[in-house]
């Protein structure tokens, strides 16, 4: 024990030089009747209680605390451990219970967990089941280093060590006093399984083009057999290979090749013949998407009255190598060529030039039916382009095709007004063709207005600006699966003229590119370009997702969150972030559930969010616990033998009982009392003073 003061100051020794002075005074009389000196011994008491509390003494008391250490125990109850012929899955549990057991009857402190892709806390072992789909054993060294303050005597890890999720058991900086025990559940000798690693195909091809794909094959255990490995599109046989597998985590490599012959979303599956006693034959197949492109785009342009517009768009559409163009112009009460050609044939956009126009307005007014059903069945997109001859009566029926409806004008006819993109092209094509907009020394040339709409639900792309108002000057959107839009003014063309020589000479350019491809669905909204590390997984797989943008200018370096969806339903969010040494965005997942999992991928820039990818993968009913079922020891013997630990297989995990003794920590501490704060010391004072006042009425002095 040991006390310490605070140096007084002189106000101290003022006030023990006058209580010294007035206490001699006042028992000075008295100091010589002896019945008087307790009430003297009191007061003086009383009083040297009161002056030493001025120096705030304090006392510490070093005291010693013993506590009980606990151990901790951790159960691997991944799949993997069902499929074990010694130890079964029941037999695992409950030998796991008897050894927790004996180690509780033996006074040890216990603290039981389970882990697979998570730690989970236990209280009847024998009732834990054995069906998590993978294995991150990250989480059990997440959770001891967590626990240090604990003060934990130890650890002991039931487990096979085959790891599928996070980093391996090799990677880990294992820095740790505490043994770690480990228990190594399983055969050695791998199970027999042969499974389609992986498929690498491009995942957006051209009709008519051979497209190959690359499947990887792995081999777990002790075979040396010939497998057949067939690739099918649909129900129709397209190549058969053999491969002599050789097991041992082996792999092989294999290459497909096919050409589609149809557009749109073809599917490819990879089979591999099964062997005699294999352990997971659902991972013997994988399938892969591919989604297939036209190789030529047909665009018909309907011109009612040539105007300088018309060149201007067939410049566009001809310098596109996809696109094939078939221009109808109207001349001698007639369109050339014949408009049979154009009502029979198929176009995945249809574009209003200046049309129609008062001349053929009628005509067109009854074939306003046949053409939207001509739109429906060929699934063509439809855009109008206004031009100088280009009336409100003459256009309305169409562009209620479009769900637009007139509106009186609130700009004057002809008059040349500013104008500008909205915030809603960048959502519909967040950084393409906008790098003028930043340009502070540039301004967009003016417009002469034209036909004004409604707007309900459409996108309105760029609008002139007139004080408060908003008048739409490019409106675009989508109705059912036709996507359309609407130019409305007459002088388009001024804008390719008048910036021709300028540093933003294709701007007018790249502004119908994107419209058109956003049009015909075969790009312009699409800037980035995102995929997985394959097409197709199993359950407990990590999913690495990777984006890069088409333009090499095209950077944000914001995160982002990538949305998961199956069947349309949302089943999870996951982060997404910018990796400024490779200059990628990436996601890095697990897989859940089996089936075709869509994703897309959002980003922040400021209070805005924007889409910026989207994609699929597969994820197959069989479990990736299943591909590796054997007792991993390397990486476990070195964890034990790095934490001073002992590792020992399933059979003698008896002995690692009499390893594992109560253990009791003592802590040293030192215990402060400031004894002014004592309540006991205030108390005893309080009484020294009763005690001396009635003593005083005893004896007559009061």
């Amino acid at each position: 024990m040991q006390i310490s003061f605070t140096f007084p100051d002189p106000l101290f020794w003022v006030v023990l030089l006058i209580s010294i002075i007035v206490f001699i005074l006042s028992f000075i009389q008295i100091i010589r009747y002896a019945r008087f000196k307790i009430i003297i011994w009191l007061r003086g008491l009383a009083l040297f209680l009161v002056l030493i509390l001025f120096l705030n003494p304090t006392m510490d008391i070093k005291k010693e605390e013993s506590k009980s250490l606990a151990w901790q125990i951790f159960i691997d109850q991944s799949l993997s451990m069902t499929y074990y012929k010694q130890p079964s899955s029941s037999t695992y549990l409950s030998g796991v219970s008897s050894f927790v057991n004996r180690l509780k009857q033996a006074g040890v402190q216990l603290e039981v967990y389970s882990f697979g892709s998570r730690i989970d806390t236990v209280g009847n072992v024998e009732n834990l089941t054995l069906n998590v789909g993978s294995t991150d054993i990250g989480h059990v060294f997440k959770k001891m280093e967590e626990d240090k303050q604990k003060s934990i005597a130890g650890a002991v890890i039931f487990t096979d060590g085959q790891v599928n999720q996070g980093p391996l058991p090799t990677s880990f900086d294992i820095n740790t006093s505490i043994p770690i025990h480990i228990i190594g559940v399983g055969d050695t000798i791998p199970m027999i399984d042969v499974a389609v690693q992986s498929i690498d195909a491009p995942p957006v091809v051209v009709k008519g083009e051979k497209v190959d794909l690359d499947v990887l094959i792995s081999s777990f255990g002790k075979i040396n057999e010939r497998v057949n490995v067939t690739l099918f599109h649909g129900n129709k046989l397209i190549g058969s290979k053999v491969v002599n597998v050789r097991g041992h985590g082996g792999q092989d490599r294999i290459r497909f090749r096919a050409k589609p012959v149809k557009t749109g979303e073809t599917k490819y599956r990879v089979q591999i013949s099964a062997l005699a006693d294999e352990i997971n034959i659902q991972n013997n197949r994988q399938i892969v998407r591919v989604h297939v492109l036209k190789d030529r785009y047909r665009i018909a342009l309907i011109t009612g009255a040539p105007n300088y517009n018309t060149a201007v768009l067939k410049h566009y559409i001809r310098d596109n190598q996809k696109y094939e163009l078939d221009h109808f112009i109207y001349v001698n009460n007639g369109f050339s060529p014949d408009l049979n050609s154009f009502w029979e044939g198929k176009y995945e956009l249809i574009v209003f030039d200046n049309h129609p126009v008062d001349i053929n307005a009628k005509e067109w007014e009854s074939f306003i039916r046949v053409f939207a059903k001509k739109l429906i069945l060929h699934q063509s997109s439809f855009a109008i382009i206004a031009g100088p001859e280009l009336l409100p009566r003459t256009i309305a029926g169409y562009l209620h095709l479009m769900d637009l409806e007139l509106k009186e004008p609130v700009l004057a006819s002809g008059i040349q007004t500013e104008w500008h993109v909205t915030e809603e092209w960048m959502n519909l094509f967040p950084f393409q063709g906008t790098g003028w907009s930043s340009d502070e020394n540039f301004s967009l040339p003016p417009l002469v207005s034209g036909i004004e709409t409604t707007t309900s639900g459409q996108y309105i792309l760029a609008k002139y600006t007139v004080s408060s108002l908003n008048v739409p000057l490019l409106i675009a959107g989508e109705k059912q699966s036709m996507r359309y839009c609407f130019w409305s003014s007459p002088d388009m063309f001024s804008l390719h003229y008048k910036l021709q020589g300028s540093t933003h000479s294709n701007l007018l350019k790249d502004m119908w590119n994107n419209m058109f491809g956003w049009l015909m669905k075969t790009g312009g909204d699409k800037e980035f370009f995102f995929r997985s590390d394959k097409n197709s997984y199993q359950q407990g797989e990590a999913v690495m997702l990777t984006g890069k943008p088409t333009v090499p200018s095209t950077i944000l370096m914001e995160d982002g969150i990538v949305h998961l969806f199956a069947e349309g339903k949302k089943i999870g969010s996951k982060p997404l972030s910018f990796d400024l040494e490779s200059r990628e965005y990436k996601s890095r997942f697990w897989t859940s559930q089996p089936g075709h999992i869509e994703y897309k991928v959002e980003i922040n820039q400021g209070e805005e969010s924007y889409v910026i990818g989207r994609g699929s993968f597969d994820v197959e009913e069989s479990q990736i616990e299943l591909n590796r079922v054997f007792l991993n020891d390397s990486p476990l013997k070195m964890i034990s033998e790095k934490t001073n630990g002992e590792f020992k297989y399933w059979e003698n995990r008896h002995l690692l009982v009499d390893m594992i003794n109560p253990q009791t920590k003592s802590d040293s501490f030192i215990q402060r009392a400031v004894l002014h704060e004592n309540i006991w010391i205030m108390i005893a004072i309080i009484g020294i003073l009763t005690s001396e006042w009635i003593l005083r009425r005893r004896v007559g002095l009061m």
